[in-house]
């Protein structure tokens, strides 16, 4: 070896990076520059690295820092290039934080990063899949830091929405829908009408439905699906078309200081119809379809649920989504509404309770 030459594979970091700000020369030995087998190359890519790291010291040396803050240093710059290789790896997936859809897990896959669940997703052949799910924390058959992941055939939107309240937010849902092509547009498709929604500052459920949605689309979609009467505004907390979206069961809607309620023109003139009649003298008159009246008083019985609702109509209707009730007491003075599997005797008759039988 000549003077001033040395061979890469056995070095210090100090030792090159002071050769280096001597400005001595610093060759490969004919072992490693001439690499003649796979094992060579992969020793050549390895003192390439090295010589970066080298580099990233000597220039650390030379304006005042030390060695250990050069490292940190370019630990950070590694970090930030690998964080920016996985966003590009995962762009055309939308990420939802802390969410994850309930069940229709198709496929689980382990030992995986972001970039490999999405990969997987769309090159997966044995069925169609729209998204996965990412477990942030480690499963006993992850190896190094890697994660679980499940493949779905399934969207948010395809299952009404995501489920956001998991015990320590464990997971992240990613989105792959739009990476598949837009199908043409049918015949009846172009024929369906537009539907505008009309936006109702300053509200908010007094019902809703546990499925949150991830986008105010999904919800209003959603709800369009849903029978007439069943939907009843879609709820945006903030009022700014951002975070979660629920829908509205039957009943008034409570005041509020920045929440908000859409809801279709349709459906919204059809409100004002009930709420109307609601007025009307007839104040005994049960919803669509209605119940029959039993007798005053209040059902004794099998009572299910307890609560607050503003009209007999929408006790009714509460019935009608409670599970295993067939009959309702409401008491108009406290707009109390009781929710009943059987009615055996009456009592309250003195309280303005009025029980009914389901059709």
């Amino acid at each position: 070896m000549q003077p001033g030459t040395l061979n890469c594979s056995g070095c210090s970091l100090i030792v090159l990076a002071v050769l280096l700000a001597l400005n001595a020369p610093v060759v490969l030995s004919d072992a490693s520059s001439q690499p003649q087998s796979e094992a060579g190359v992969c020793l050549m890519q390895k003192q390439s690295t090295h010589m970066k790291k080298v580099k990233a010291v000597s220039d650390a040396m030379e304006s005042g820092k030390s060695e250990e803050e050069a490292a940190a240093k370019l630990k950070a710059e590694e970090e930030a290039t690998t964080k920016l290789k996985a966003e590009e790896a995962t762009s055309g997936c939308t990420l939802t934080p802390n969410a994850a859809i309930s069940g229709y897990n198709n496929k689980y896959l382990y030992s995986q990063t972001v970039a490999s669940c999405k990969q997987a997703c769309l090159t997966e052949t044995s069925f169609a899949c729209k998204s996965f799910d990412w477990y942030k924390l480690q499963s006993a058959a992850d190896v190094g830091d890697t994660h679980t992941c499940s493949l779905s055939a399934k969207s948010a939107e395809d299952v009404g929405g995501l489920k956001n309240d998991y015990a320590g937010n464990p997971f992240d849902y990613y989105s792959c829908t739009e990476m598949a092509p837009t199908p043409a547009p049918t015949a009846a498709s172009a024929a369906a009408p537009t539907i505008i929604w009309e936006k109702n500052t300053k509200k908010q459920c007094s019902r809703r439905f546990p499925t949150a949605y991830s986008t105010l689309a999904a919800a209003k979609g959603a709800c369009s699906q849903m029978a007439v009467g069943k939907c009843n505004g879609v709820y945006d907390s903030a009022c700014n078309d951002r975070g979660f979206f629920y829908i509205c069961k039957a009943g008034a809607w409570k005041g509020s200081g920045s929440s908000c309620i859409y809801m279709a023109e349709e459906e919204a003139a059809a409100k004002l119809k009930a709420e109307q009649e609601a007025e009307a003298p007839a104040a005994d008159k049960a919803a669509t379809g209605a119940a029959e009246k039993l007798s005053e008083g209040r059902c004794k019985g099998d009572v299910i649920r307890k609560v607050s609702i503003s009209t007999v109509g929408d006790c009714q209707s509460y019935c009608e989504e409670t599970e295993g009730c067939k009959f309702f007491s409401f008491r108009e003075s406290k707009k109390k509404c009781e929710a009943s599997r059987k009615c055996n005797s009456f009592s309250g008759a003195n309280k303005d309770w009025m029980s009914y039988k389901m059709p």
